[in-house]
C-alpha cells in the first residue's frame, strides 16, 4: 500500500465512524510538536486535530526516548507525513517521495516533565473572527442574500444576514468556507479558472469543496470557534466516503491547498511567496 493510501485511510476510518473530519464541535489548540513547538500544517494538522486527547502536543517515539520517557501501555500513534528527497540514479537531480512516520500525544507518555499548556491572551471568539475578516487583504465584497456562495465570475460573496444563523459560530464557519473559495481567484492564489472549474466538472467541484471545508476548519481553529455538524449527516458522510475512497490523494493535496489559502487570508503569506 502506498504512503498516501495509508494516511488517507485514517480520515476514511473517521468518516466510517460517523465523524466529519473537518467539522469540530469543540475548541482545541492547533496541534504542535512538543519538542520544537512548531505547529503541524496541512494534512498533518487535519489528522492530528481529530485527536481525543485534551493536550494538543505530539512527539515521535525517538523524541520520547531522547527526553528520557516511555510510552504508556496501549498508547496509539497517529501517522503523519513528510516529503523525502530521493536522488535519481544519474545523481544529477532529486525528486520528492512521500513518507509517513508516527507521532504520539504527550499525555500518552511517562517520565517526561510536561509543562502546562501555555495560556494565550483571552480574546472572545467573535473578536478573533472579526480580526480574521480584517486580516484578509483584498478580499471580495460580501453582499447580503438568502444564499451563501462565492461567485468566481463576479468575484463576490453572498451571505444571509448574521441573525438568520443559529449561532455566531455557524455564521463565521460558513463565511470562512466562502473566503477559502475566493482565494482561488486569479488575483489571489489562482487555484480556480473558468475553463477548469466553473462547477461544471464534478471532480473539480469536489476537490474545491474539500479545500474549502478543510480551510474553513483551519480558520475556525484560529478563531477558537466550534463548528456545529448537521443533525442528519449520513448522506453527507456517505458521499465523501465514496469520493475520497476513489481519490485518496485528494486529501493530501486538498489539505495543503487549504493551509495555503488560510495562511493567505491570515496574512501569513503574500503573493510573492506563492
Amino acid at each position: 500500500m502506498k504512503a498516501y493510501e495509508i494516511l488517507a485511510d485514517q480520515i476514511l476510518q473517521k468518516i466510517r465512524e460517523g465523524v466529519i473530519p473537518w467539522r469540530r464541535p469543540w475548541n482545541w489548540g492547533n496541534p504542535e510538536n512538543f519538542v520544537s513547538g512548531k505547529e503541524y500544517k496541512g494534512f498533518n494538522r487535519l489528522v492530528l486535530s481529530l485527536s481525543w486527547h485534551s493536550d494538543h502536543r505530539f512527539l515521535t517515539h525517538k523524541q520520547v526516548t531522547e527526553l528520557g520517557g516511555m510510552l504508556k501501555k496501549g498508547a496509539k500513534g497517529v501517522k503523519i507525513f513528510f516529503f523525502k528527497l530521493e536522488e535519481r540514479e544519474d545523481g544529477k537531480d532529486s525528486y520528492p517521495i512521500l513518507r509517513y512516520y508516527v507521532v504520539f500525544n504527550i499525555s500518552d507518555t511517562t517520565g517526561i516533565d510536561i509543562p502546562p499548556i501555555e495560556r494565550r491572551e483571552v480574546v472572545t471568539p467573535l473578536a478573533k473572527a472579526q480580526a480574521i475578516m480584517a486580516s484578509y487583504q483584498g478580499k471580495p465584497r460580501t453582499l447580503e442574500w438568502n444564499r451563501a456562495c462565492y461567485s468566481l465570475t463576479r468575484d463576490s460573496i453572498t451571505m444571509p444576514s448574521l441573525y438568520k444563523f443559529k449561532t455566531n459560530s455557524a455564521y463565521f464557519s460558513t463565511l470562512f468556507h466562502e473566503y477559502i473559495h475566493s482565494t482561488g481567484h486569479k488575483s489571489r492564489l489562482w487555484r480556480l479558472n473558468l475553463e477548469r472549474i466553473e462547477y461544471s466538472g464534478r471532480e473539480h467541484y469536489s476537490r474545491e469543496e474539500l479545500v474549502a471545508e478543510i480551510g474553513s476548519m483551519f480558520l475556525c481553529q484560529e478563531a477558537s470557534i466550534s463548528q456545529e455538524t448537521e443533525a442528519d449527516a449520513h448522506a453527507y458522510l456517505a458521499w465523501w466516503l465514496k469520493y475520497l475512497s476513489d481519490h485518496k490523494k485528494e486529501l493530501i493535496f486538498a489539505a495543503w491547498e487549504a493551509q495555503k489559502a488560510s495562511d493567505y487570508i491570515l496574512g501569513n503569506i503574500v503573493l510573492s511567496e506563492v
